[in-house]
């Protein structure tokens, strides 16, 4: 598509609160937009320190929604958190020499030496300062579902078309700021189909599009001074959603550190996981019983993961002389739960048990929110000069 037919706008925000929110219009009469759509200058300044080495500058977006009007198109809430996994479910290479420029963060690593000779795990790149920085350049479709299944946003269908994007606070991508940072004001990159034949073709292509919006609940735990048993109710996706892929989460409630703060999923002590779907235990057996099993089934379900070694255990070897700076930060953060759900939901229940951790310089065993984001089948059912959304 990208020939004479396509025409790039750059389009400024009608309104921007610096540190609350951002809001983009396309409300020119009778366009065909690109789904491409595209974020530069997405991050802080004004700060000091290094960006958060895991979500980078995009981790200062909280929530993102398209709208047509108050409809609600597509949206993610709690992106910054989905964020840690989704920039991890990437190659090493992909990590180290594209995402490390787009996103400002510093996954991707490799094996190194010191001036005494001493083996190390490092990142492949230097962890992005933010005073003076560009910010990142962010890709709507790489992470709005909505966006992947459609080539095409015309406004003769969405006639009052946004993009809103809330704010995370700065202490999310920053290691270290002052009273005067905050976010840099985006400005969006769109392309707009010129060609009326191609535009005409786009457009009817639309009768019906299918795509698995990503909705989030959230349970927490407290800290523990001894094993325990959970058994929550996961109320978000009820109402017979059908849900595809979930995600599981286990997000510190307070700063890991400031190379990551809280974009990590700790790993607990001996934790066992059982979903119980409409009555039926989902996962043979007692469920999951161990950490190289969790992130086994996590690659099966999600693909790739760019997860260090230890990143995904409590007990991991002493690695001070092993691990430098980012890689160091990362131990026991990195361990999510994905799993195929595949199938309409009535009621989720979400049992767990752990015991205590007694190592060293550990989170697992203080206070955390657990958040589940599952893959819901929606469809867009156009007719005519309208169009109705569904759950599938």
């Amino acid at each position: 598509m990208y020939s004479s037919a396509l025409k790039t706008h750059l389009v400024d925000a009608v309104r921007d609160q610096a540190n609350k929110r951002v809001e983009f219009r396309l409300d020119k009469v009778d366009a065909v937009y690109s789904s491409n759509i595209r974020l530069a200058g997405v991050g802080i300044n004004d700060g000091k320190g290094l960006y958060n080495a895991v979500v980078g500058s995009y981790g200062i977006i909280k929530n993102i929604q398209i709208l047509d009007g108050n409809k609600v198109l597509d949206e993610i809430r709690n992106f910054s958190d989905y964020l840690a996994f989704a920039n991890t479910n990437k190659s090493n290479d992909v990590n180290a020499f594209k995402s490390h420029q787009l996103a400002r963060n510093d996954l991707g690593f490799t094996y190194g030496y010191d001036t005494s000779g001493n083996n190390y795990m490092m990142g492949l790149q230097d962890r992005v300062g933010i005073n003076g920085d560009p910010g990142g350049l962010f890709s709507l479709r790489s992470y709005m579902n909505l966006l992947k299944s459609t080539n095409v946003l015309p406004t003769q269908l969405f006639k009052n078309l946004r993009i809103v994007i809330d704010y995370a606070p700065i202490a999310n991508v920053s290691s270290d700021y002052n009273a005067t940072a905050k976010t840099l004001e985006p400005l969006m990159i769109i392309d707009e189909l010129m060609d009326e034949e191609q535009a005409k073709q786009a457009v009817a292509a639309m009768s019906v599009v299918s795509w698995d919006a990503i909705e989030h609940d959230r349970v927490s735990v407290e800290a523990i001074t001894a094993a325990e048993k959970k058994t929550f109710v996961v109320n978000g996706f009820d109402g017979g959603k059908f849900v595809k892929r979930m995600l599981v989460q286990r997000k510190p409630a307070i700063n890991v550190n400031t190379t990551i703060r809280k974009s990590a999923s700790s790993a607990f002590k001996n934790l066992k996981e059982q979903f119980v779907v409409n009555g039926s235990n989902k996962l043979p057996r007692r469920g999951l019983e161990d950490d190289n099993e969790r992130l086994a089934l996590l690659v099966d379900t999600f693909g790739e993961m760019n997860v260090i070694p230890g990143g995904n255990v409590t007990d991991a070897p002493n690695h001070a002389n092993t691990h430098v700076t980012t890689t160091s930060s990362l131990i026991s953060s990195q361990c999510w739960t994905g799993l195929v759900i595949g199938d309409r939901v009535n009621e989720i229940q979400y049992m767990m048990e752990r015991d205590l951790h007694t190592g060293a310089g550990n989170k697992a065993n203080e206070p955390h929110d657990i958040n589940f984001f599952g893959e819901v089948g929606k469809t867009m059912v156009v007719k005519g000069g309208d169009y109705e959304i569904v759950y599938a």
